[in-house]
């Protein structure tokens, strides 16, 4: 039975969770509590309605908030149809493997379908579901966070409560708040909590822990973001190791090697079903291509880029009617690694005077530095993350280690002086005057801004100028007002006047500080801009399931909202077969960036002499039916619909779904073939092109039509006078596999891009089905993984040598 004094301990810890837990969903409320009862979105839904993006101009809709910056904009543009579509294969019974609507056909690998934070979603999908997704997100931060003030770094419960609720506010998780990278974040706390756990214990259920958190992150939709955490957690684990071996022995750290390793392996392993799928398509990238040649689609950072750190809007921000003057976006900067400029120069200095705390601390402050090293552009770091293999990753986001290790010194110095403030050293008066002169140049910029800014204003008009000044005002104002807070707070120290009530106040400004720059940085927006139906989608759905591309409207991916097929597509990574074909059909002064080649794809639509419309062969070769255009051309080709400012052409010359060409040429260069494709005599239903000779007639008939179609499944029905090459316009990628008349058949690679099947004459059905490449071997990686966590817990547990591991884990140090 347990005694009185064990029950009582429990009982407040489970009050310590309970007043934690309230905290983190009061703070939720006060900043998206409209959100979270269906009065707006948690989606910057004005993103529509610039330029020509979704929304036509219409005087009776609802009023759009002034633009809203276009870094918000794969929020919309991209992660929200990605849901939608994963609910789609989902409640159809099946697991979504393969996204027809995006790139003529895509493997579905980068989105998180498995991450506990989108089954939420998956379970009941609408635009409200959105905010309690972003709601368990925080309230998994803050327990984390929680768990690590008070189990690694030994705070009281306030300091660890205050800084467990400041860490769903800080810098990564406003800035990144629709993101996945966000949902990444959330697991890892709960990863360095499971390290520890592990080292202290390599006979407990920690290693069934890490490796939960570990597949957790991995699980959660960002590979990139999720190995950097999985990095960081090896630091700490290491850095565990080291200190286990100083106090323990050989023996000790060797089984909590062992169990770190059998941890982090079988989390990888259970991982493996998305994760391997994932890495065999981002081979195909342009992407990844780019960044193999050396490409850096956000060079390094400078020093002075420190700035940003401490006052995440130094440079501007992205919120609603503001802007930001620096270069790239702010999400992407150092403000990610933000967590208040009281914590980072009132709080964190203080934690260095904690004795206890200096080895850990000294670990917060190496990973703090390795976080920043490549936005703030540290030499010799920069130059090892250069190295090949190390370049494939983005790290100007390792900020967040950088955050999370500040707000960890932050709580360790407000756990020091929570009581009693410490005696005055003369160190102590450099944090003082970072944060003096902070104030100085906050008032300087009050008064006097940069030529850069001063430069972008002048050539703004009045009116936007004038409230961009009053906006940047206010953020100087504010900083000049916590730096002033910072500045007496330790001229009251050195003065000997900082007591606790000081304290709790300081610890309330932390948080206050965060929630007032939080507060309406991601614009929430009205239901009914929640993508209304427009006409004109709509009537080509009912057409068929012929492609369209929208020109110079509807960016990559938003003819999703009533399951419109495109060519473009916008995922991150990028196919290179349908790109390549793409790249050689588009437009010169086409603006589509390069990490998204085909987002706002302009294709090089010409009109004849005789005033008729012509389309690139190539995209009539992808079924490419329709045009639509946010105005009218100037051409004898009449529009087939016009609608709510959207106009609608379409292309005679456009190919079946599945098409027989008369001819098959070989051309074995890849070039040569995306030359001929180009050409302008190319004609995709009289030939095509293959890398390899094939077994067909020299002059082809015949007439192929889909008869069932499905994501992974495509049912085709031919009728050849002769042998010749059947060729479905999607996209050619590894896994899918043909069976014709229940034989398999070869698919070959047609045009570069498309997929093709040698059929002889007579009727057949031909069935493609996909099964995606890594997927096997992923999931007996998995089932090896969770075998291996239970052999392994099961040995420890029950096998003779279980108590050679708890003998080595409670000796004393080493020569006592």
């Amino acid at each position: 039975m347990p005694t009185p004094i064990h029950t009582s301990r429990a009982a407040r810890r489970r009050w310590q969770w309970a007043i934690v837990i309230a905290g983190a969903v009061f703070l939720q409320c006060v900043l998206n509590g409209s959100a979270l009862i269906g009065q707006t979105v948690m989606l910057p839904l004005g993103v529509l309605a610039q330029g020509r993006n979704y929304l036509p101009p219409d005087p009776k809709a609802p009023p759009v908030e002034a633009a809203q910056s276009v870094a918000f904009s794969d929020s919309v543009l991209n992660y929200e149809f990605s849901r939608r579509f994963a609910v789609e294969e989902f409640r159809a019974g099946r697991v979504p493997m393969w996204d027809p609507y995006s790139y003529a056909g895509v493997p579905f690998t980068h989105f998180g379908k498995y991450s506990p934070f989108n089954c939420v979603y998956f379970a009941f999908p609408g635009p409200i579901t959105l905010a309690w997704m972003h709601l368990l997100k925080c309230l998994v931060a803050t327990a984390g966070a929680f768990a690590v003030f008070r189990k690694i770094v030994g705070a009281r419960f306030w300091p660890a409560a205050v800084g467990a609720w400041c860490y769903p506010l800080t810098g990564y998780f406003v800035l990144w708040q629709s993101f996945p990278i966000s949902f990444v974040v959330a697991w890892y706390p709960a990863l360095l909590v499971a390290v520890a756990s592990v080292v202290r214990r390599s006979t407990g259920l920690g290693v069934i822990a890490l490796a939960a958190f570990t597949t957790l992150t991995v699980l959660a939709g960002h590979a990139d973001v999720g190995a950097q955490a999985i990095v960081a957690s090896g630091l700490f684990g290491v850095w565990c190791l080291i200190r286990r071996y100083r106090s323990h022995g050989r023996a000790a750290t060797l089984w909590a090697a062992a169990a770190l390793t059998t941890g982090w392996g079988a989390g990888l392993a259970l991982s493996a079903p998305y994760l391997l799928p994932l890495l065999e398509y981002a081979k195909t990238g342009q992407r990844i291509a780019l960044r193999t040649a050396g490409a850096e689609e956000r060079p390094p950072g400078e020093l002075l880029d420190l700035l940003p750190m401490l006052i995440a809007d130094w440079d501007g921000s992205h919120r609603t009617g503001a802007a930001f003057f620096a270069n790239g976006n702010q999400m992407e900067g150092p403000a990610g690694a933000y967590v208040g400029l009281l914590a980072t120069l009132a709080m964190a200095p203080l934690a260095w005077a904690s004795r206890r705390h200096r080895a850990l601390n000294i670990f917060w402050g190496i990973t703090a530095l390795l976080g920043a090293a490549w936005a703030i552009g540290i030499p010799g770091l920069v130059d090892l993350l250069r190295l090949p293999g190390l370049n494939m990753v983005s790290h100007n986001r390792f900020v967040f280690v950088t955050g999370f290790a500040l707000l960890a010194l932050a709580v360790t110095g407000l756990n020091r002086v929570w009581n009693r403030w410490p005696k005055w050293q003369p160190w102590f008066a450099a944090p003082g005057v970072l944060l003096a002169i902070i104030l100085l140049a906050s008032l300087a910029r009050m008064t006097s801004l940069p030529a850069n800014f001063e430069d972008r204003l002048l050539r703004m008009p009045e009116p936007e100028a004038k409230l961009l000044r009053a906006e940047l005002a206010s953020i100087y104002q504010l900083a000049a007002l916590v730096s002033a807070i910072g500045v007496v707070v330790w001229v009251a120290f050195a003065l000997g006047r900082a007591g606790p009530r000081g304290t709790r106040w300081l610890a309330a400004g932390m948080l206050l500080e965060l929630i007032v720059w939080a507060k309406g940085y991601n614009p929430q927006s009205d239901p009914r801009l929640y993508f209304p139906p427009i006409a004109v989608i709509e009537r080509i759905k009912e057409a068929g399931n012929e492609r369209a591309v929208a020109v110079l409207c509807l960016p990559a991916n938003l003819t999703q909202t009533l399951g419109l097929r495109d060519v473009r597509g916008y995922d991150g990574i990028d196919p290179r077969p349908v790109l390549e074909v793409l790249d050689r059909t588009r437009e010169p002064f086409d603006s589509s960036p390069p990490y998204a080649r085909t987002q706002s794809y302009i294709p090089a639509i010409q009109i004849s002499s005789e005033g008729r419309l012509r389309v690139p062969a190539a995209l009539s070769m992808l079924n490419v039916r329709y045009l639509i255009l946010p105005a009218k051309l100037d051409s004898a080709t009449p529009p087939v619909w016009e609608a709510e400012g959207y106009t609608v052409y379409e292309n005679p010359a456009a190919l079946p779904r599945v098409f027989v060409p008369n001819k098959v040429e070989v051309l074995r260069d890849d070039s040569a073939v995306l030359e001929a494709v180009a050409a302008p005599e190319f004609n995709p239903a009289v030939v095509s092109y293959v890398a390899e000779p094939v077994n067909v007639s020299s002059h082809a008939e015949g007439v192929a039509s889909v008869s069932e179609m499905k994501p992974t499944e495509v049912v085709v029905s031919v009728d050849m006078k002769e042998s010749g090459i059947v060729v479905l316009a999607d996209q050619w990628a590894k896994g899918w596999r043909a069976v014709v008349d229940g034989s398999d058949a070869p698919i070959v690679r047609v045009n570069h891009a498309l997929r093709g099947v040698v059929v002889p004459g007579g009727t057949h059905t031909i069935v493609f089905r996909y099964h995606p490449p890594g997927l096997l071997t992923g999931l007996w990686l998995a089932l090896f993984g969770g075998l291996g966590l239970a052999f392994w817990y099961i040995g420890l547990r029950l096998w003779p040598w279980r108590g050679l591991a708890n003998v080595a884990a409670m000796r004393g140090p080493k020569g006592k």
